[in-house]
């Protein structure tokens, strides 16, 4: 899980959230994977940053 710092933020909006990176280093690499559900079914999406 990814946890709110100094250079990470979860925001989480009425109908979206968003994963917002500042002053990005080599400790944010890697693999990131969204998962979203409601009555309708589910989804994930993935993103590599490097």
């Amino acid at each position: 899980p990814v946890e709110n710092d100094n250079t990470l933020k979860i925001k989480n909006e009425k109908t979206r959230s968003l994963l917002l990176f500042t002053n990005v280093t080599e400790k944010h690499f890697g693999n990131y994977t969204c998962f979203a559900s409601n009555r309708l079914g589910a989804s994930n999406a993935s993103m590599l940053l490097f």
